[in-house]
């Protein structure tokens, strides 16, 4: 028991301790507020403010004659950097209330309740008014379209102007915070504030950019919102015009954080100056640390004393680590290590297309693309449905994930395309909007990751493809706004940008990079477009000439017989995600068509399989054999499905959903096998399982 008592002091002190020299948390009425000590007496810093509330709530934050309104939604939150000595909050139906802060060291007070205010509209002499939206030469308007206002207008945003979505602007901090935790790892530091500071210099240009929309940005707002309001306009748009300044400030600040950083990182540490520092407050810091290291230690060797009371000593004793006990995770604190940085087993590889950029634009920051065959084949699959449904076309799109080198002489980059990442169910592609979703970010950090460990070369995002089914090849001002999202700063201009037109005859497709003064280029600058359509039948070739069986899962491998016209049948990975497929959409009877191609090694025969269609005909492929469906697998009803075929095929694959087996028979003399040595069987689960571990 008295070991007990010692631990709830020891653990009370230190809740004391890093209650007092750490952040404080108020949090009352649903409204929670992160706050820091100030170097100036009598305030605080407040960091960021959670309106856990289902109301809306007004903020407003008072130093001295100085005071900042904000406006939260219900569960929306505030984050910044503002020094203030009083907070005042006030939700809709409810009346103002102060949060309880001394002065000095700030300490929350729990024995003071909060202050209400005189009146909703005053507050005390000693505190500058709350001001209430209210407040204009406009008649008295209901409170309920003020805020409905509000709310419409952060709608609004995030849906009309992405660039000021909340969503985009948590997407640029964290951008930012990646940004600063890299600066802090680097070795080649001026190099990497070079590129941070234009870094800045594009978000700057781009954020006076927006400013000078403004009031385009809210007319365009008061046509579609304005009129049902019943406001008079300029009245309205004067209320308005805060808002869109809290979403600008919000962008400066983080610009503003990041130029600090390198301003650190530029600068040498120098004295600090004695005369600015609260001794009072640091020895009561100092004091309170003290005290719970006296503590620790009591509590450390009573408990000793307590051990060797109740356990007998022994000649030995095992020692045990971290990774030794149950239930504790050493958490290994890593730094980004940057991999090599190399094309040398992509030049002169003929499993890559070769296109220099200057054979569709003069003026790139990109010299030459390598296109591996393989990944050409992923964009083509990706549009595949939307060829086989002209009729219905959806916009879609995918992130590339390669490698990129920098020429120091020319300054241009070599890039290569080598895997598709698509999105997650949370993108949204349509005429007017083009949104990869968050989603998609969590698998190319993880696919980076896997590149990385497994080959030792520095991959990243070196592209972006999307379509405009039957609206022509052409980058948007939307594609633009995403070009220079996705641009890392720290190799900034290698990025590339395919878009698709797949109702042409060809499928047209065009390239787009930035220029060499970090703009990009524009349709007008395209002297040649290209087609996906011959692009895959190129890369159909170049896979047969660089088969490697180790890509491929063989059917046949573990028969008791082979036979040399049909030694194995290799399945893909697209192929096996086609059957999982259809085998979810058909019911039994169904036949689908196996493409590919046959390749002879040692006098022997063997069926690669690039995918499996419900449609007879594949470009650059040729049909191979068939897939089937039934209730179990008999030669008979097998043969009577497949008789218009097999003059054509090689093999039969037979889905049965009864086991979940996948059954490989062989055509021999131009007849299915009647003898089941020669048949092959996988669970198609188990072929799920081997397309993830490949990928």
């Amino acid at each position: 028991m008295m070991i007990y008592n010692k631990k709830i002091l020891c653990l009370f002190a230190l809740l004391l301790y890093v209650s007092i020299v750490s952040a404080v948390v108020v949090q009352e009425e649903g409204i929670k507020i992160d706050t820091l000590p100030s170097k100036r007496a009598g305030t605080f810093r407040v960091m960021k403010i959670e309106n856990c509330k289902d109301v809306n709530v007004t903020i407003l934050l008072v130093d001295g004659a100085t005071r900042k309104t904000i406006y939260l939604n219900p569960k929306e939150n505030y984050k910044g950097d503002i020094t203030c000595d009083a907070v005042y909050v006030k939700a809709r139906g409810g009346n103002p209330i102060r949060l309880p802060f001394s002065k000095g060291p700030q300490v929350l007070l729990s024995n003071v309740k909060w202050e209400p205010f005189a009146s909703e509209e005053t507050v005390p002499a000693v505190t500058p008014s709350l001001p209430s939206v209210e407040e204009s030469s406009q008649p008295a308007v209901d409170t309920t379209t003020m805020i409905k206002l509000r709310n419409d207008y952060y709608s609004y945003l995030d849906n009309e102007v992405p660039f000021y979505s909340s969503a985009e602007i948590q997407k640029e901090n964290q951008t930012i915070d990646d940004l600063i935790d890299n600066l802090h790892n680097r070795t080649d530091k001026q190099a990497y504030i070079q590129k941070l500071e234009e870094y800045i210099k594009t978000q700057k240009d781009t954020l006076q950019w927006y400013e000078r929309q403004d009031s385009l940005i809210n007319a365009n707002f008061w046509k579609k919102f304005g009129p049902q309001t019943g406001l008079e306009q300029t009245y309205c748009l004067k209320m308005l015009e805060p808002l869109i300044r809290d979403k600008q400030r919000l962008r400066e600040t983080s610009l503003e954080k990041l130029q600090k950083s390198i301003d650190e990182a530029k600068t040498p540490p120098v004295e600090v100056d004695n005369h600015s520092i609260n001794w009072k407050y640091i020895g009561t810091c100092v004091g309170l640390g003290l005290l719970f290291l006296i503590l620790l230690l009591w509590f450390f060797m009573a408990n000793r004393r307590q051990k060797k009371l109740k356990t007998p000593s022994t000649p030995y004793q095992q020692s045990v680590g971290y990774n030794d006990t149950p239930g504790i995770v050493v958490r290994n604190t890593t730094t980004t290590v940057l991999k090599k940085q190399s094309l040398e087993d992509v030049y002169n590889n003929e499993a890559y297309m070769k296109i220099d950029a200057q054979d569709f634009c003069s003026d790139s920051a990109v010299k030459t693309i390598y296109l591996k065959n393989s990944c050409i084949k992923e964009i083509y699959q990706m549009y595949a449905e939307d060829l086989r449904n002209p009729d219905n076309p959806k916009e879609d799109g995918c992130m590339v994930l390669g490698r990129w080198v920098l020429n120091d002489e020319t300054k241009q980059y070599d890039v290569s395309l080598e895997q598709i990442v698509l999105p997650g169910d949370d993108a949204v592609f349509s005429e007017y909007e083009l949104n990869f979703g968050g989603k998609i970010k969590l698998k190319v950090s993880e696919r980076l990751r896997r590149l990385r460990r497994e080959t030792n070369l520095q991959y990243d995002l070196i592209c972006w493809v999307h379509s405009h089914p039957g609206l022509g090849v052409f980058f948007s001002s939307s594609d633009n706004n995403v070009h220079m999202q996705l641009d890392h700063p720290s190799h900034s201009g290698s990025l590339t940008a395919i878009v698709v037109d797949i109702l042409t005859p060809n499928q047209e497709l065009g390239f787009f990079t930035f220029r060499t003064d970090q703009t990009i280029n524009s349709k007008s600058d395209l002297t040649r477009m290209y087609s996906l359509e011959e692009m895959y039948k190129w890369a159909v070739r170049s896979e047969r000439g660089t088969f490697k069986s180790e890509d491929y899962y063989n059917t046949l491998s573990d028969v008791k017989q082979h036979t040399d016209e049909c030694y194995g049948v290799e399945l893909s990975n697209s192929a096996i995600i086609d059957m999982a497929a259809l085998a979810v959409e058909q019911t039994n009877g169904f036949v689908g068509m196996v493409h590919g191609y046959s390749l002879q090694r040692s006098g022997r025969n063997e069926h690669i399989i690039a995918n499996v269609s419900k449609t007879e005909e594949d470009p650059g492929n040729e049909l191979i054999g068939c897939f089937v469906i039934a209730s179990h697998c008999s030669i008979p009803s097998v043969r009577k499905a497949v008789v218009q075929h097999m003059d054509k095929i090689q093999f039969v694959l037979v889905y049965t959903a009864s086991d979940g087996l996948i059954t490989s028979i062989p055509v021999i003399g131009k007849e299915l096998s009647d003898s089941e040595d020669y048949y092959g069987e996988q669970k198609l689960e188990d072929l799920k399982i081997w397309t993830r571990r490949k990928r």
